[in-house]
């Protein structure tokens, strides 16, 4: 999955209710799974935002890694556990992106 934002306009993924664009009012954590990069899957993202994220199945993360993940110049922000989970031998790239808000900023549990 390609998502290429830029300064200007950075691709969003949160909450539908997520008052900060424009939802509705109230807790809006934990509302949608996240992103999930299986073992086979690359997830390559410049400019994006991504918020209030739980995936179930590992640690209530925003990005689930078993693949392969290039992240730049992004925002990982109010991830339930960690902003990014990884499960993978595969290095990511990693630039120039802010954690604020998770419990952890990034967890590897091959580590």
């Amino acid at each position: 999955m390609n998502a290429l934002g830029t300064v200007e306009k950075p691709i969003v993924f949160t909450s539908m209710d997520d008052p900060e664009y424009n939802g509705g009012i109230g807790n809006f954590a934990r509302q949608w799974g996240g992103i999930k990069i299986n073992s086979t899957g690359t997830f390559n993202g410049d400019n994006i935002k991504l918020r209030n994220a739980c995936a179930i199945a590992k640690r209530e993360s925003n990005i689930l890694v078993y693949g392969k993940l290039n992240l730049l110049n992004s925002e990982i922000k109010k991830g339930y556990s960690a902003g990014i989970y990884f499960d993978t031998d595969i290095s990511p790239i990693l630039k120039f992106n802010i954690f604020s808000q998770n419990y952890y900023g990034v967890y590897n549990e091959r580590s």
